[in-house]
């Protein structure tokens, strides 16, 4: 088999798995379209080199039990870092995406060498309360509010933390550890829609508001990386202020602050005053949905796919759907089936986690070409 042929479907294999929990030869083959000789080979080299093991079997009522495979546990781990206004959160995850340890830091932002020091510091405190081996680790994956010039590791600017070309090339002298920085909504959208392979709109409504579009299972950044940048959408010309100098923005309306503003600064607050029926809790509910319901509304007519609801205010939204769907009901009149709103599972950690893949799939391609990487692991 050609060197390069046979790399890739080794390559393929892998991400499979990493997409899955466990999976079979039998799913492997039928999946990546692979003869079952060709997967069987394949698996016996994954394990042989230490990056596959068997984990069980599949279930049966009858008949010989397909072996179930799944990464090494231990094979690799990269950490997702989510810099806020006010603070830090530290996400670390094996290959397979399963989180390890996460925490968070309340570190204000300022752009100085003592906050950047400060997460070094913060860094190694995570990864000694981990227990793993600094070598396990591939690389630092960074989330940040703003345009990111992903190519350059270079925050073009951001309204919400104040800055614009701050580079975080130096970052990776500092840390010691490889890094990568993306925009952190298009962060928490890869969390909510890994291995999504169809078209969708993410909206993240935390203390910004901000999204992603995915085209055909791939992020689509746009000519300037602003894509998604749905919290500046214009909803009311003559509204409130928005801290980027417009009014009456997404942002202003729909932000997670706006809630937390009625919760005595706590989301958690804010949901239980909700529940408790408390009339000033009602009132501001009340509005937020109508506008975010509006905003909504605008997506579908814009991309015409699903509409993924997440950040910090959508980690709550599971009780609040059908009334949202009633909502939409007065602005989309085109459609009866608000089937498209999803809500997303992560709540404050979907971006940190997202940056936490950003190394996932360059080990993967470097596990056959850089062996040096991951001893023992080259198998071409």
């Amino acid at each position: 088999m050609d060197p390069r042929f046979r790399r890739g479907n080794l390559v393929s294999i892998v991400k499979y798995i990493s997409d899955r929990e466990q999976v079979s030869n039998s799913e492997i083959a039928g999946d990546l379209h692979m003869s079952m000789p060709t997967v069987l080979q394949h698996i016996k080299t994954l394990q042989t080199k230490g990056i596959v093991e068997e984990t069980g079997k599949h279930r049966s009522s009858g008949g010989r039990r397909a072996s179930l495979f799944t990464l090494k546990k231990d094979l690799a781990y990269a950490v997702g870092l989510d810099i806020k206004r006010d603070r830090q959160i530290f996400l670390i995850a094996d290959m397979l995406g399963k989180t390890v340890y996460s925490c968070t830091c309340e570190v204000p932002y300022e752009d100085s060498f003592a906050y950047f020091e400060k997460i070094r510091r913060n860094l190694d405190a995570a990864l000694t309360a981990s227990g793993l081996q600094r070598g396990k680790v591939v690389g630092v994956g960074i989330s940040l509010p703003g345009i990111v010039d992903v190519s350059r590791n270079l925050l073009l600017q951001s309204h919400a933390l104040g800055v614009s070309n701050v580079s975080f090339q130096g970052v990776e002298r500092l840390i010691g550890f490889p890094v990568k920085i993306e925009n952190d909504a298009n962060c928490a959208a890869c969390a909510e829609l890994r291995s999504y392979k169809g078209n969708a709109v993410y909206l993240s409504l935390s203390d910004t508001v901000g999204g992603a579009v995915f085209v055909a299972g791939a992020l689509h950044k746009g000519d300037c990386f602003k894509s998604g940048e749905f919290g500046h959408m214009v909803i009311d010309k003559d509204g409130e202020q928005c801290y980027c100098g417009k009014r009456g923005c997404v942002d202003a309306y729909c932000s997670a602050r706006v809630l937390k503003a009625a919760g005595g600064g706590d989301l958690n607050t804010f949901f239980a005053r909700l529940k408790r029926g408390e009339e000033n809790a009602a009132n501001v509910w009340r509005r937020y949905a109508d506008y975010l319901a509006l905003s909504i509304s605008n997506l579908r007519m814009m991309f015409d796919c699903d509409v993924i609801i997440g950040g910090e205010v959508g980690g709550y939204l599971k009780d609040y759907q059908i009334r949202l769907m009633e909502l939409l009901g007065q602005y989309n009149k085109f459609e009866y089936d608000n089937g498209y709103i999803k809500i997303g599972k992560f709540k404050d950690d979907g971006s940190a986690y997202g940056a936490s893949l950003l190394f996932r799939e360059e080990f993967i391609e470097n596990l056959f070409v850089r062996p040096e990487r991951v001893a023992d692991y080259s198998v071409m």
